[in-house]
């Protein structure tokens, strides 16, 4: 019997803590690694080997397998001062990653990696806490062929499928594509639902027949008593769906890939008060009615004004910091002299002191909401001070807002002077 190769796991969150249990109960010896003190305390206590940060967990591991909440966690570590690449000597030969991160974040890391005579792994596992309890995930990876045979014995004690897909990043659009189902299908339940709740017929009798006809599926089994119940506590909260659409759509948006229900289901997730997402499971999709009372147009409009009004009150104090965070990194600034400045400019412009601002007024405004995108109108009276000659800016507006990670950024400004009323 050949000798288990020793295992390091960095992010002990819902999905990691069980993973890491049954290679423990397996027999694997495994060095772990968190942000969370307690998550590692937790997996110490049931016989795991506790490192302070990922270049110490890639220096006593041959095999590294990481779940992390997303993009800029993967890069930070790999390629952070402590992160896995920073390890010298390092035993670490093969790192896979079982988050869902987008495949460009995940390409990042890849070339890092290759350099350093790392194979890497993409292997995003799908499924939920409760398949991670039960080892029933399905694992979906790319990358190097024989790496994924080396790892594929310790796999089969984490999920009851593995399959290798190709030796790049097909494994995370894989990933995008089998959440992307979730989610709408999710939703689609939802409108079913409604012909039931409709015609008087019991909901859980509805259930219990698709979850045995050739639509069941694990997903919607495991969430019946959910959906049924009409409850809506958090397993796999709608943050998540938010995530993982924001990145499908915008993969797809990359290559020109279609996806029209994607965006009305996202749209729906616009309209949802953003402290209800992580306090709300991914069921609710399948309620139309419970969803719309999480938010809908009116509290997505009452947030766009209120990131406006956080914006008009950055500008006037001279707070570039929170100004900075409610701008989208792909700003065009168009001023009512037809003048057009990037983000960068825009901020640079401020905080040369060219431009003080001493009053802002908006009024009259107007909001078109579209999917994860919103359109406003109005009219702006700003008294400042340009170029040290004191001046009153009168303008209609149009502006563009962009929704990422359930907060709205001003993407795109465009004014035109008021004509001076006649005397």
């Amino acid at each position: 019997m050949s000798q288990q190769p020793v295992i390091g796991w960095i992010g002990l969150g819902a999905m990691g803590n069980p993973m890491v249990r049954h290679l423990l109960t397996a027999g694997y010896t495994v060095h772990v690694h968190d942000l969370d003190p307690a998550r590692v305390r937790a997996l110490v206590a049931a016989g795991a080997i506790p490192q302070p940060d990922a270049a110490s967990v890639a220096r006593h591991a041959e095999q590294v397998f990481s779940t992390v909440p997303g993009d800029a966690a993967l890069v930070e570590l790999v390629t952070g001062a402590d992160g896995v690449l920073a390890a010298s000597p390092r035993r670490l030969s093969v790192f896979a990653d079982l988050s869902t991160v987008t495949p460009q974040a995940s390409a990042a890391v890849a070339r890092p990696l290759q350099q350093a005579g790392i194979d890497y792994l993409r292997i995003p596992v799908s499924g939920t806490v409760t398949l991670a309890e039960s080892a029933r995930l399905r694992a979906y990876a790319s990358g190097p062929r024989e790496a994924f045979e080396q790892v594929l014995p310790l796999l089969r004690h984490l999920s009851v499928h593995q399959e290798w897909v190709g030796p790049g990043e097909e494994a995370r659009v894989v990933k995008l594509v089998v959440n992307t189902v979730l989610y709408l299908g999710t939703a689609v339940l939802g409108e079913a639902l409604g012909i039931a709740d409709a015609a008087g017929v019991d909901r859980q009798a509805v259930l219990r027949a698709l979850g045995s006809s050739v639509v069941g599926s694990d997903h919607f089994r495991g969430k019946a008593d959910k959906i049924a119940a009409r409850d809506w506590s958090p397993v796999g909260a709608l943050t998540l769906a938010v995530k993982d659409l924001d990145m499908a759509l915008a993969t797809a948006g990359e290559r020109a890939a279609a996806m029209p229900l994607a965006q009305q289901v996202r749209a729906q997730l616009a309209g949802v008060e953003e402290q209800a997402l992580p306090a709300t499971d991914i069921a609710v999709l399948a309620d139309i009615p419970a969803l719309a009372q999480l938010g809908g147009p009116e509290a997505a409009r009452r947030r766009i004004l209120a990131a406006d009004d956080a914006r008009y009150a950055a500008m006037l104090a001279g707070d570039l910091d929170t100004l900075a965070d409610l701008l989208a990194d792909e700003l065009m600034y168009c001023h009512s002299t037809a003048d057009v400045e990037t983000r960068p400019q825009y901020l640079a412009s401020l905080a040369s002191g060219r431009v003080k601002y001493r009053s802002a007024r908006r009024m009259g405004e107007a909001i078109h909401l579209l999917p994860g995108l919103a359109l406003m109108t109005g009219l702006s009276v700003v008294q400042a001070e340009v170029g040290g000659i004191e001046r009153e800016l009168r303008n209609r507006f149009t502006t563009t807002w962009i929704q990422r990670g359930g907060r709205w950024q001003l993407l795109s400004w465009a004014s035109t002077p008021l004509k001076p009323a006649q005397p």
